[in-house]
């Protein structure tokens, strides 16, 4: 019985995050030495999670800083190809997501990006051109019970959208793993060369010995 409740309760607290969260989706574009920074107005004991994918780009690495509402970074991902992040606002401010590819000379970095917290207010000063950012998802605040419903089937939709994410790291890492396997096979086929050479060097050279050694009988 106590079982049932905690799985309704757990239940009811998923759909009430549902609900109560905002969520946002972008597909970065970063250019060489250039970085973009985003937003968030967040009261104390707000949420926010931030999860990104470097998904096309020179070495797919790019650094991202997590500021807090005195513009300090409390946390950083340096020169990885995604990452993730999950944090509770200490103090009311505004807190920022800056994403930097100065690291980059000539290489720009493609990110999907993906911002969900419970914070009422929206993100701030973006000034992102439709050239930027080529999908952009924003729910207003609660208020009603359409809206309600409108969040839950956003909710589902980043479920959605996070599978997605998921089949492109496979997909990144197949191509990898199949870049590999080429690898390996020229590099055998490099060594069983090598080792033919090297056991017809080995016979001349004994063919070679026991001529010499015959001639001097003789």
């Amino acid at each position: 019985m106590n079982k049932k409740i905690n799985i309704f309760l757990l239940l009811i607290s998923f759909m009430v995050n549902c609900v109560l969260s905002k969520s946002y989706t972008f597909t970065v574009k970063i250019s060489a030495r250039d970085s973009l920074c985003l937003y968030q107005p967040m009261t104390e004991g707000n949420y926010m999670e931030v999860d990104f994918q470097v998904i096309e780009g020179g070495a797919l690495d790019i650094d991202c800083h997590i500021k807090s509402s005195n513009l300090r970074s409390f946390k950083s991902f340096n020169r990885l190809s995604e990452g993730y992040h999950t944090f509770v606002a200490d103090k009311t401010g505004d807190y920022a997501v800056c994403l930097d590819n100065t690291h980059s000379t000539l290489v720009a970095k493609l990110v999907y990006l993906i911002l969900e917290t419970n914070a009422e207010d929206e993100l701030e000063d973006l000034n992102l051109s439709e050239e930027t950012i080529s999908n952009y998802e924003l729910d207003g605040q609660v208020e009603n019970i359409e809206t309600k419903l409108r969040n839950i089937g956003h909710a589902l939709n980043l479920i959605i959208t996070q599978q997605r994410h998921f089949r492109g790291r496979e997909a990144r890492h197949r191509k990898t793993a199949e870049s590999n396997y080429t690898r390996v096979n020229y590099f055998s086929i490099a060594q069983i060369i090598v080792l033919i050479i090297i056991a017809g060097v080995q016979v001349g050279m004994v063919r070679v010995f026991f001529r010499e050694r015959k001639g001097q009988r003789i």
